[in-house]
């Protein structure tokens, strides 16, 4: 009987576990793909879960091959089990650490930021990880290096502008909005 190298079998597994990824999500696009998907929570507040599938396979974890059970580990069965959230915020606030066993640097940083303080002191409208990097349909923003990539950095006014909008203006006309613009990435 020949034996298979322990790193030639690990190989394969991984392989297998990759090519396998995007047909997971395809599973999972069969449904949530379709446009004018949502579900309704005890206080009456719907979530729409609707996928656009083309977004998603550009988006950094639909181009990596990431399954949609990667994050959503307990929606795996179908049909799916009850939501215990009681409210669309309160689902999107139970969900953020499902960011931090691959984006670990950066849930940390978090940790101490104004936002995540904001919601310890009970702010449930502060911010967490998906309100600004919607998870289907995030492109990828850093390099290798883990620096901002250009538009990365020309994205970050913008998103925060969704919730800051007064500011985020003030800034656009100012010098550093307009050197950023002209392509300065150190504003």
């Amino acid at each position: 009987m020949k034996r298979i190298p322990l790193c030639a079998a690990l190989l394969l597994g991984s392989a297998c576990a990759l090519l396998a990824a995007p047909a997971r999500a395809q599973e999972c696009l069969d449904c949530h793909g379709s446009a004018g998907s949502t579900v309704t929570f005890k206080d009456g507040s719907e979530k729409d879960i609707t996928i656009d599938p083309d977004a998603w396979a550009a988006s950094v974890h639909g181009a990596m091959g990431a399954s949609c059970t990667d994050c959503h580990a307990e929606h795996s069965e179908y049909p799916h089990p009850e939501l215990t959230a009681g409210s669309a915020r309160e689902y999107t606030l139970s969900r953020y650490t499902s960011c931090e066993p691959c984006h670990e640097d950066q849930f940390k940083r978090q940790l101490d930021g104004v936002h995540l303080a904001m919601v310890a002191a009970g702010n449930k409208n502060a911010a967490v990880c998906s309100d600004c990097h919607n998870p289907h349909t995030q492109k990828k923003i850093t390099g290798d290096d883990g620096k901002l990539l250009p538009e990365g950095r020309l994205a970050v006014p913008q998103t925060c502008a969704r919730c800051h909008a007064e500011i985020q203006a003030q800034y656009r006309e100012s010098v550093h909005g307009h050197a950023l613009v002209d392509g300065n990435p150190d504003v």
